[in-house]
């Protein structure tokens, strides 16, 4: 038997799946995946700074970064930045 509490932690079997051994917990950075499946759609954008999310009232109006490609990042533009703010960091 393994005296480590952790891994006795890990093994132990739960409700949720009572026939698992482990519980895996993964965590997928996705802040650059919009941009990169329009880039690659696209590939007269790829090494652009690309930059998801609305367009209110053409710019004029209240609107959020969804998503943000690494190119756009070197600008400061980040997920939930303003979007006039973004557009206006990459101008």
């Amino acid at each position: 038997m393994n005296d480590c509490p952790i891994a006795s932690a890990i093994s132990q079997k739960d409700d949720i799946c009572p026939e698992a051994d482990i519980r895996v917990i993964l965590h997928v950075d996705l802040d650059a995946f919009f941009p990169s499946v329009e880039a690659r759609a696209n590939p007269e954008l790829k090494g652009k700074p690309l930059v998801v999310g609305a367009d209110p009232k053409k710019g004029t109006g209240r609107g959020v970064v969804s998503s943000a490609s690494y190119e756009a990042r070197i600008f400061g533009v980040r997920s939930a930045h303003a979007y006039i703010k973004s557009l206006e960091a990459m101008s």
